[in-house]
């Protein structure tokens, strides 16, 4: 009878498994659609993961591969992909991180997965997301023995890679690269200096650090080193990767270079969110390319978002690149009046500094941006009244005779801003401003 209970129970088990699989999937999917309310989609995750953690074994994976006519590495795989989705959720229990995370350790130790790098690749990717998350909210620490295991791993792998025309080595490669900068990772690395000027207070990384970051993950310079022997290497793959690069703070000029030529050669193609993309990460990463001022022509106002926007103008200051042309001035000024009008004061005061930094004279979007903070100073953080210091004392030169008599909000701005910062001991950055 007791052999029986446990069979029955195991057969349960799969099939609920298999269909909790079957959901998850489904959900990913509408998540990735954007199909229904994002939110609700990932409420209805979170509950059944919950609900289906304690049953998430290797064993009932198998089973349920085995049934569906799948190999166990492509089933694990894809749940890596769907779990990196939906568990930063706050809605995950820890003992659901815990049996996840033990699933995944579990599959990394399995003769069955020995042979598929992508999924191990994709396996530490997912856990250098979770823990990443972790710093900023709970959950993720249960992920933290993968990193190492699918690193290790991962790159023995990838080296053990005798062509290079691998469609998949690039985006594991990326993955390996985000792995070992979360491995590196130490509290309050990359930190701005206040008071060092208006450029200080951009998200700028500084090359040497990364570099050292680089020099620490032991084998990153090999994953590197095959990237670069790629004979092809898509848009999109350039893209990510360089985004790797500014998240995880590593740098390697001579693969930037390579990525950058690979998206300049096909910008024509490239979306506007591609160029913003691309643009704010080498922006951190203070790469520049004699390309870079051209990308501006590809640009459209009404194809990206306010969030896209402000992070092209953002990698624009950074690299302190010249919005001269007409037609990236044109591009600037449509889309700073498409999206001031809905935007909050904190995206206001990030597009103005920005455009400080570039030495851009939209005189009315100043003004409006004085008339747009006036009210809200006080709810902005000690960052956000440095950057809108800078902006409004920007030598911007004389207004139009039309705007001379509306300037004077953007004189009384500066004066309130100045009079919290010193109140806030915060007034050394005053000693730099013209």
């Amino acid at each position: 009878n007791s052999f029986c209970t446990l069979l029955a129970f195991e057969m349960s088990a799969h099939v609920r498994v298999r269909t909790a699989l079957q959901e998850l999937r489904s959900l990913h999917i509408a998540f990735l659609r954007r199909e229904g309310h994002p939110g609700e989609v990932r409420q209805q995750a979170s509950f059944l993961l919950n609900e289906s953690a304690p049953l998430l074994t290797l064993s009932t994976i198998s089973e349920v591969a085995r049934a569906e006519g799948q190999p166990l590495a492509r089933a694990v795989s894809d749940l890596a992909v769907q779990t990196g989705t939906f568990c930063s959720s706050s809605s995950i229990r820890p003992d659901a991180h815990t049996a996840i995370a033990g699933l995944f350790s579990e599959a990394l130790r399995s003769t069955e997965m020995s042979e598929s790098r992508s999924a191990i690749c994709r396996i530490g990717d997912m856990a250098a997301r979770m823990v990443t998350r972790s710093r900023l909210s709970q959950g993720g620490a249960a992920y933290e023995p993968l990193l190492q295991l699918s690193y290790d791993r991962g790159v023995d792998m990838v080296m053990e890679q005798s062509s290079v025309n691998d469609l998949e080595l690039v985006q594991d490669i990326e993955r390996l690269l985000r792995v070992g900068g979360t491995i590196q990772h130490r509290e309050g690395e990359f930190q701005s200096v206040f008071g060092s000027g208006p450029v200080a207070l951009l998200p700028r990384k500084r090359k040497v650090e990364m570099t050292a970051k680089l020099m620490r993950c032991k084998g990153a310079s090999r994953l590197l080193q095959k990237l670069r022997s790629a004979s092809s290497v898509s848009r999109l793959d350039a893209i990510r990767v360089i985004q790797t690069f500014a998240s995880e703070g590593l740098y390697d000029q001579e693969t930037a270079t390579r990525c950058c030529d690979v998206i300049n050669n096909t910008i024509a193609v490239a979306t506007p969110r591609d160029v913003a993309r691309s643009m704010y990460a080498l922006g951190v990463l203070g790469h520049r390319h004699e390309a870079l001022a051209a990308w501006c022509q590809y640009l459209e106002p009404k194809k990206l978002s306010s969030r896209e926007f402000s992070s092209f103008l953002a990698g624009a200051a950074m690299l302190q690149l010249p919005l001269s042309s007409l037609k990236a001035t044109k591009f600037v000024d449509d889309s700073l009046w498409l999206h001031t009008k809905r935007a909050d004061p904190a995206w206001t005061v990030d597009a103005l500094h920005a455009l400080s930094v570039v030495e851009h004279k939209p005189f009315k979007f100043v003004v409006h941006s004085a008339r747009n903070v006036l009210t809200k100073i006080h709810t902005l953080e000690d960052k956000h009244l440095l950057k809108l210091l800078f902006g409004v004392s920007q030598r911007w030169g004389e207004p139009p005779p039309d705007l001379a008599h509306s300037w004077r909000k953007v004189d009384r701005v500066k004066a309130i801003v100045e009079a919290k910062l010193k109140d806030r001991k915060l007034d050394e950055p005053l000693q730099t401003i013209p």
